[in-house]
């Protein structure tokens, strides 16, 4: 089976990068990693981030295999270096309510992936692609609030209190394109600008 785990590179001027270095893989008892089916090793779609109030602490959410291979899980790691990582727990999950909610609901919700964790007024909002027939969407983790359609974001603060919410959209009869528009709050809800 294929591998898939988590690498580091350096740079000085984003043009020249050190080789990767490997930094996580999937190890843990609630992932499949180890196993020799297509997919058990998936280890991938990092967003790594400074844990604020900690210093030289880092975190990262990251894309695993479940270990009964029927979906995609949310894992946390924390590191002190940016070099040696550890895989501490998983935060989504098939199994929990969330997931059964929408089992019952109808969602075809096997495959959560792209994690970008935001902290915005003191509060945590993890955002997670669910690929659902017939198009992926972003979903906030823990509500039933999808955003739209569209896959794997990355925010960035804009300095008002609002952020740059970027985001893949397709494919389509156009293709695959990645979208820009505004990210605010109302109300504790992200919502996306037009």
């Amino acid at each position: 089976a294929s591998e898939q785990r988590i690498m580091r590179s350096t740079s000085t001027d984003l043009f020249t990068w050190t080789a990767p270095v490997f930094v996580l893989d999937g190890t843990h008892a609630l992932t499949a990693w180890g196993g020799d089916q297509p997919w058990d090793n998936d280890c991938r779609d990092p967003h790594v981030f400074p844990i604020a109030g900690l210093e030289d602490t880092w975190g990262m959410v990251l894309s695993l295999r479940q270990a009964d291979r029927e979906a995609m899980i949310i894992g946390w790691a924390l590191s002190r270096d940016l070099e040696n990582w550890t895989l501490t727990s998983v935060l989504a999950r098939t199994g929990s309510a969330y997931w059964e909610y929408f089992h019952a609901e109808g969602w075809q919700t096997g495959f959560a992936e792209s994690p970008f964790l935001l902290e915005h007024d003191q509060e945590s909002y993890l955002f997670r692609t669910v690929n659902q027939a017939p198009h992926p969407v972003l979903q906030l983790q823990g509500t039933t609030h999808f955003l739209e359609r569209g896959k794997a974001c990355e925010i960035l603060p804009r300095g008002d209190g609002t952020y740059w919410f970027a985001h893949l959209v397709g494919p389509d009869t156009t293709g695959l394109a990645i979208e820009i528009t505004t990210l605010e709050f109302t109300d504790g809800r992200p919502v996306l600008g037009e």
